[in-house]
């Protein structure tokens, strides 16, 4: 992410990008490689009712569509048929986030969401685990902790980062102190 704004941990950005290109935002990742075996693309007349009423916006380009987006814009869509208001309200939001970044950072983001992606799922836990400690913390303690995570050098940053991965160590709340 750009440094003019306040930095924030990688791993809570990895968890927003994830949230956020798991629910929507498919039709953005075009053109990246999958690790999955890939299906037939499907024409939009064989899409049921409902499927081509909550595609309607990809109806004129779909056709020419791969198959890997067109079944993340599918699944996208499953997400949202059954989501509550409140989810829909909070996914809405991010994918307004999404698009006030500009392209550097929805790159990064995506790099993030891939490093994500290739941890053990112990790891996603303690992240996730942190995560949620910080967000429990006033706005006070969170900005410290930002301020204080700007204020480490690199080397700084990715020694801690390696002394988190350690499994017997619960990650502290906060980045140590320069």
């Amino acid at each position: 992410m750009s440094r003019a704004k306040p930095a924030q941990h990688w791993l809570i950005r990895s968890t927003l990008i994830l949230g956020l290109i798991l629910a929507f935002m498919a039709d953005t990742t075009a053109g990246e490689t999958e690790h999955r075996p890939q299906s037939a693309a499907t024409p939009w007349s064989q899409l049921s009712e409902s499927e081509q009423s909550a595609l309607s916006r990809f109806k004129d380009g779909w056709d020419e569509m791969s198959a890997i987006r067109q079944q993340r814009l599918k699944r996208g869509a499953g997400h949202w048929a059954t989501a509550t208001p409140e989810q829909r309200a909070r996914l809405q939001q991010r994918i307004q986030r999404w698009r006030e970044l500009n392209p550097d950072q929805r790159a990064e983001l995506r790099k993030n969401f891939q490093r994500w992606q290739t941890l053990d799922p112990d790891q996603q836990e303690r992240i996730q685990a942190a995560r949620r400690r910080f967000q429990q913390m006033d706005p006070t303690q969170r900005q410290q902790i930002r301020e204080r995570w700007q204020s480490l050098t690199p080397e700084q940053r990715r020694s801690w980062r390696e002394q988190q991965q350690t499994p017997q160590r619960q990650p502290p709340a906060t980045p140590p102190a320069r």
